[in-house]
């Protein structure tokens, strides 16, 4: 099953620990990401792919496409601020350029008709998710 909605809702229904999605998914995935990632470099973000299995240490600052095979499952938008660990009056600040930064490159995708879609999880967080490659490439 490559749905990466579908393997969340039957996660959180059934509790309990998280599966694994199939090799299979994790490649779809793998795929979109790259499609998406040259989209953003396209449009001038400087994007890279974080593939399933490496490490966030070797993930550069900036814009990454983020493949889980576990929760939350498929491809998200996450942007990685240059400053690791900020200190109290630098992290509320580093925040919310986080948020915008993402919204940012889930609109461009959204833009270029990629399906994407914005799940809101808890009471003021997002993950920004590409479903789909679009069925005509912009050039």
């Amino acid at each position: 099953m490559s749905d990466p909605l579908r393997l969340m809702e039957t996660w959180s229904s059934e509790g309990g620990p998280a599966v694994q999605a199939s090799a299979e998914a994790v490649e779809v995935w793998t795929e979109l990401a790259n499609v998406a990632r040259d989209e953003l470099v396209r449009t001038g973000i400087p994007t890279v792919v974080h593939a399933h299995g490496e490490s966030w240490a070797e993930a550069s600052p900036g814009a990454v496409l983020e493949v889980n095979a576990g929760p939350p499952y498929g491809v998200v938008v996450r942007w990685m601020p240059a400053v690791a660990e900020p200190d109290d009056a630098a992290e509320q600040y580093l925040t919310a350029a986080k948020d915008l930064l993402e919204e940012t490159m889930y609109s461009v995708l959204s833009a270029a008709n990629f399906q994407t879609l914005i799940e809101k999880v808890g009471s003021d967080s997002y993950i920004f998710r590409v479903l789909k490659r679009p069925y005509l490439i912009l050039e």
